[in-house]
């Protein structure tokens, strides 16, 4: 159920153009209600303080600042607040980082805007939104992960 006001949403990104984009894009639903927009880690950790949000959409990496490091100090002053990945990398250390640090979803900026806002909704949902792209990452990452302790003899029984 969607809270009286919409969904507080806080979108963190180092580009002019995605930020504005993402703020015209979401202001448009009328269950989101944007309550923050940041450039740099620093602003979204303390508007995060500040505002609570309940999403919070952010790129990877922010004026060279990891982001998966933001996510844990936004996690650190606003347990609430679901984190969301938004972001044009797609290495898949990015995505491990940042499902390590707390996010609860990772999506592509090149997604579809109606998938980028179901994300949205199903992250304050308690679901974990993941771009196709990203959850092969993360499970190819797991299955290598898997056959080194296999290899090593850790996984074997008794």
């Amino acid at each position: 159920m969607t809270p009286p006001g919409g969904i507080r949403l806080l979108i963190v990104d180092d580009d002019a153009v995605a930020r504005e984009t993402l703020s015209e894009r979401f202001t448009r639903e009328q269950d989101i209600n944007v309550v923050g927009v940041a450039v740099a880690a620093d602003a979204a950790v303390r508007i995060a303080a500040d505002q609570s949000p309940d999403v919070v959409v952010m790129e990877v990496s922010i004026r060279g600042v990891s982001g998966a490091e933001v996510a844990r100090q936004i996690r650190a002053v606003s347990p609430h607040s679901k984190v969301v990945m938004l972001t044009g990398l797609s290495d898949h250390q990015s995505v491990l980082d940042s499902i390590d640090s707390g996010a609860v979803g990772y999506m592509y900026k090149d997604e579809d805007d109606d998938a980028v806002v179901r994300a949205i909704r199903a992250a304050f949902g308690g679901e974990s939104p993941m771009s196709a792209r990203a959850a092969t990452a993360l499970l190819a990452s797991r299955h290598r992960a898997a056959e080194v302790r296999g290899a090593d003899g850790e996984g074997s029984p008794g």
